[in-house]
This record gives C-alpha cells, sequence and structure tokens, in this order.
C-alpha cells in the first residue's frame, strides 16, 4: 500500500502544472515544431522548424473567445488571435512562459533574427527587447536562455558569439531581472 501511495504522489507531483510553467522551449538543441500550449492560459506558441533557415513562432489566443472585450486582454479580438512579428519571432532559439502567464520571454539569434531576449507581454500585446539594449553586433551570436529562477525573478542567458578569425566561440553569461 506505501508502495502505491509513494507512486500516487510521485505522479502528481511530475504532473504539475507549476513544474511545466518552469519549463524552458530550447530550439537550439532539437526544433519541437508545432504547438506549445501555456500551462493555465489561454494562449500557445506555434513553432515552425525551418532547419538552416532558423526556427520561428508565433503566439495565438487559443480558447474560445465568449467575451472578445475580456478586461485581462483586451487586445486580443475574435479577428485578431494571432499574433507574428519578426523582431521577436525570427531566428529563435528558446522561450519560456512567465510566471503570472501575461509575459513569454523570447530569446533569438541575429544571424536570421534580432538577436536578443524579449519580453513579450500578452495583456498589451508589445514587446520590448530586454538584451542586448544597443544596436546589432556585426559577429554572428546566438542569446540562449539557460535558466529562469521565479523567486528571485531572473533568467540567466548565455552569449555565444563566433569570431571568424579564430574559428571558435566565446560565450558570456547574463542575469537580467524580469516582472
Amino acid at each position: 500500500m506505501k508502495k502505491f501511495l509513494l507512486i500516487v504522489i510521485v505522479i502528481i507531483i511530475s504532473s504539475s502544472p507549476l513544474q511545466a510553467k518552469d519549463q524552458i522551449v530550447n530550439l537550439i538543441q532539437k526544433c519541437t515544431g508545432g504547438k506549445h500550449e501555456q500551462p493555465n492560459g489561454p494562449f500557445a506558441v506555434i513553432v515552425f522548424c525551418e532547419g538552416a533557415l532558423g526556427n520561428y513562432i508565433a503566439l495565438y489566443y487559443k480558447e474560445i473567445m465568449r467575451n472578445p472585450l475580456s478586461p485581462k486582454y483586451p487586445k486580443w479580438m475574435l479577428g485578431n488571435r494571432v499574433w507574428e512579428d519578426s523582431e521577436w519571432g525570427s531566428d529563435v532559439t528558446g522561450f519560456v512562459w512567465g510566471s503570472a502567464g501575461d509575459n513569454l520571454y523570447v530569446a533569438t539569434s541575429n544571424i536570421y533574427g534580432e538577436g536578443g531576449l524579449f519580453d513579450v507581454d500578452l495583456k498589451s500585446r508589445k514587446a520590448s527587447k530586454m538584451y542586448p539594449l544597443s544596436g546589432k553586433d556585426n559577429l554572428g551570436y546566438t542569446i540562449e536562455i539557460v535558466d529562469l529562477d521565479r523567486e528571485s525573478k531572473t533568467i540567466e542567458i548565455l552569449k555565444k558569439t563566433y569570431n571568424d578569425t579564430e574559428r571558435s566561440w566565446r560565450e558570456e553569461r547574463t542575469i537580467i531581472t524580469i516582472q
């Protein structure tokens, strides 16, 4: 009986939505195309794997809009439920949902994309670049989300820059505060 109870507890804990919220979707190692639903929320990300041309994403409101003038998400309407933007949706290396469910943090490469970490605000339907804050680098680089710490409200990213002359990668870790 104790073994059965322990197995049931392990199954309940492993299927907890809190664990799913912390999951970083890494598209660098292997692109998993298709729908990636927001845990406990009305949104989903569609991932398009384009091989050597990079990975691309779009957001959409996946639930039925019984009240299209919802006070929580007033920028999402029946005829306008998909959001795609080349600034944060091109050459995506990974993404993770924010704690409250109102943000999506997206990392991109600068080869076919902007190269940065973006805060995609689902309520206002606006995105802002969190890193790097300066202009585009001439060197090819990727930004990868390494860790999300919900307690300290930080995201750790890894910037990999390729040095063509030395034919090697330089790695730089940065911790960024989020909302």
